[in-house]
């Protein structure tokens, strides 16, 4: 997905023809900025001034994301720059098919295209945590970026050092199953590792949606914590000690999905979103723990993807209230794919047209208690299929705000 970046007027005015910034949201807040990709160009945007700087003039491709700093972005298939301009480095020696930041640290770790896993820095060499030919199929960073969780083959769960590459198995699926896994991540208090489990072995299935296994991260028995969900992290967000999954079976997110929450050890669920009436997902977490800002849509098959009407909805992370939010049902827009900013008064979301690969609009929203004020929209997105009513744009850009 590439996206088209400008800054824009106001909502009630259209746009300048050039395309040039002539408005920006102006806050004391310390918005931040913007990653994305233009036609092959990697973008800077400041939320603040709505200055466009140009990092990487060709090549560049999704996903992106910002390192802890703030002071990196790696993009593609693990290329890295710095915020600041300068030449584009291999932090992990050679791309990666897979790959994220740490969350503590600016090391990136990554998948090898041989199967292996390297972990570095933008200025230092990578290391080699599993030699190419192991068959790594994925790695998550535990919350405090000293360990990754590995899958190896599709048949084990390994834990590894980051500091050290000492790993052990935390679980395998037994010789006489024929079933395969993948890593999902971590729980938020960094003892349990998550990991998807396909009994078959089956892609159909896997489309369809798969349970959500936990297993201690010092090995022992996995248990499941959610029926099928989809394979979409980012249908998963930590809050507090808490995580909060948008689970539910079939591939059409606009069916059956509901959020719930699930407290390690005993993984009990509460029924977050508790309104069979429409389908839930996208949930993203205040930074002090409380809300969840979801998408919801009326629970029914969208038979022409990217025409479901679509809210966001403010929901206590204890399941006690939830309101509506952003949007109202029958406006003929689509909001959806919520992101809260660091200080917790500010919300970024996607507008679009409800039609097929309507192109989709970022949107600023001031936070005010249990209201949230459109200020206006920052970056336009491209349109996407968007198979079965997942859209890439998380993946697709990164908002990046400094400590207070």
């Amino acid at each position: 997905m590439v996206l088209l970046a400008a800054c824009h007027p106001p909502l009630d005015r259209p746009p300048s023809s050039s395309g040039a910034p002539t408005t920006c949201p102006g806050s004391p807040a310390r918005l931040g900025f913007l990653v994305f990709v233009r036609r092959g160009s990697l973008h800077v945007l400041d939320l603040a001034t709505c200055r466009d700087r140009v990092l990487v003039r060709e090549g560049a491709r999704p996903p992106v994301a910002v390192s802890p700093s703030g002071e990196w972005i790696a993009f593609g298939r693990a290329s890295v720059v710095s915020v600041g301009g300068g030449p584009v480095v291999r932090s992990l020696g050679g791309p990666a098919s897979r790959w994220e930041w740490s969350p503590t640290d600016d090391v990136l770790a990554g998948v090898t295209p041989e199967g292996g896993l390297a972990v570095g820095g933008p200025q230092g060499p990578p290391r080699r945590l599993y030699p190419d030919g192991s068959g790594v199929r994925e790695a998550r960073f535990s919350p405090d970026g000293r360990h990754l969780a590995v899958s190896v083959k599709g048949r084990t769960v390994g834990v590894v050092s980051v500091a050290t590459a000492m790993a052990h198995t935390a679980y395998r699926i037994p010789f006489q199953q024929f079933a395969e896994l993948d890593v999902a991540g971590w729980s938020p208090d960094g003892r349990w590792v998550l990991f998807w489990m396909n009994p078959e072995r089956s892609a159909s299935l896997a489309a369809d949606g798969l349970p959500l296994e936990a297993v201690p991260s010092e090995g022992g028995r996995a248990i499941q914590v959610t029926e099928a969900m989809l394979l979409y992290p980012d249908f998963l967000t930590r809050c507090g000690d808490t995580l909060v999954a948008a689970v539910g079976g079939g591939r059409y997110v606009t069916t059956d999905k509901r959020l719930v929450a699930l407290r390690p050890p005993t993984w009990k669920q509460v029924d977050v979103s508790a309104d069979s009436t429409q389908s839930w997902f996208w949930p993203a977490c205040s930074p002090d723990g409380r809300w969840l800002a979801a998408t919801a849509t009326r629970n029914a098959e969208e038979r022409r993807f990217g025409t479901a009407d679509r809210t966001i909805w403010l929901l206590a992370a204890d399941g006690s209230s939830r309101q509506l939010f952003v949007g109202r049902e029958g406006d003929g827009v689509a909001d959806e794919a919520p992101r809260w900013s660091r200080d917790g008064r500010w919300l970024l979301f996607v507008e679009r047209e409800r039609r097929p690969e309507a192109p989709g609009t970022l949107v600023l929203a001031r936070v005010r208690g249990s209201s949230a004020t459109e200020i206006g929209p920052v970056a336009t997105l491209p349109g996407a299929v968007g198979y079965y009513g997942h859209y890439g744009w998380l993946a697709a850009s990164d908002w990046y705000q400094p400590a207070a």
